[in-house]
Parts: structure tokens; C-alpha cells; sequence
């Protein structure tokens, strides 16, 4: 597992870097115009990366290779699933220092909630496809998904900030859990594409 991390992140460190910095810029230009949606809307750099990692691989014939290492199919895609939520984390440490420094929220906790779980939710969605379909084939399908889930992710947020206000917590609760079950479901998903894919 520790060998496949590193081993991607050698493979993108320029890129990892410049998302980095894009999370850094966003959460900087949130901050100065303490406006959170610049901030939680650089949340889809957390799903380029994983795709980042495996379009080296298939350039490079790497998951060919590994799958005839005899690697586990659930820790080549538990790997992948892990990159994609190390972002989600930076993403939403950038996001939480906006959101509760520099944001009057009136929604509160909740608001910084919907956003972290909708990052999750899209990687869930996106990643079975990539599997099935490999990074340029299933291009079109993830397109079409973050675009989706981007206009979604507007309206939402338009229209249950008021909800929020009065039932913040337990819209929190609910999404978490849901965002869990969601994420498990699509790891099981992926794992079994890949026992039944053929290299």
C-alpha cells in the first residue's frame, strides 16, 4: 500500500504541487472576499488527482503490471480511493480556515459539512467508472458527472441555507452518514470491476 502511495506521488509531484497552490490561491482569494465559494469549489482538484495517478498508469502500462504482480485487487483500489480523500482533506483544512475565520456563516457547522461530503460523494461516483472504463475512454463520463455535481452543488447551497439555519445538525449527521455508506458501496463496486476486468 505504502509502496503504491509513494510511487504516485512520485509520478505527479509537479501536479500535486500546483494543486496544492490552487487550493492555497482559492483559500486565500475566499478569505480576502470572505466568500467561501471559491474555496469550496476547488474541492473538484480532489478528484483530478486519483485520475491523475491512473492516467500515468495507463500511459505507462502500470496497471497491467501490477495486476500481474499479484497485488490485491482491494489494495490497488483502496490506493486509489486514499489519494483522492488526502486531498479531500487538504481541500477542506483550506476550506475550514475560511469558514471559520473569515466567514459569517448563518447556516453554520452545516455549511462547512456540505461541501466536504459532496467532495466525497463525486469521488465515489467517479472512481467505478474510471475503473470500468480506464481514464480516456470514461473521460466523457466524469465530465459530465463534475459538471452535474458542480450545478447541483450551486443549487443546494442556494436553497437549504435556510433549512440549514434550523436543522443544521442533523442534516449533518445524516449527510455524513450517507456520504460513508455512498463511498463503502463504490469501494466494493470498484474492487469487483477490477477481479473482473481482463488485462
Amino acid at each position: 500500500m505504502l509502496g503504491l502511495l509513494l510511487k504516485d506521488f512520485y509520478n505527479i509531484k509537479k501536479l500535486a504541487l500546483w494543486y496544492i497552490a490552487l487550493i492555497f490561491i482559492f483559500g486565500m482569494l475566499s478569505a480576502l472576499l470572505r466568500n467561501i465559494t471559491y474555496c469550496a469549489s476547488v474541492g473538484i482538484v480532489s478528484c483530478m488527482v486519483p485520475l491523475a495517478t491512473m492516467a500515468y498508469e495507463e500511459k505507462d502500462k502500470w496497471d497491467k503490471f501490477v495486476a500481474a504482480s499479484g497485488t490485491e485487487k482491494e489494495i490497488i483500489a483502496l490506493e486509489k480511493y486514499i489519494i483522492g480523500l488526502i486531498f479531500v482533506a487538504l481541500c477542506s483544512l483550506s476550506y475550514l480556515i475560511v469558514f471559520l475565520f473569515f466567514y459569517e456563516n448563518k447556516g453554520g457547522f452545516a455549511e462547512y459539512v456540505l461541501p466536504v461530503c459532496f467532495q466525497i460523494i463525486i469521488i465515489a461516483i467517479i472512481m467505478p467508472i474510471i475503473f470500468r472504463f480506464g481514464v480516456e475512454r470514461g473521460r466523457v463520463y466524469t465530465t459530465v458527472t463534475l459538471v452535474v455535481s458542480m450545478v447541483l452543488f450551486v443549487l443546494i447551497m442556494m436553497t437549504v441555507s435556510d433549512f440549514l439555519e434550523k436543522s443544521g445538525t442533523i442534516f449533518s449527521a445524516i449527510l455524513i452518514a450517507v456520504s460513508a455508506i455512498i463511498l463503502c458501496i463504490s469501494y466494493i463496486i470498484s474492487v469487483k470491476i477490477l477481479n473482473k476486468k481482463e488485462y
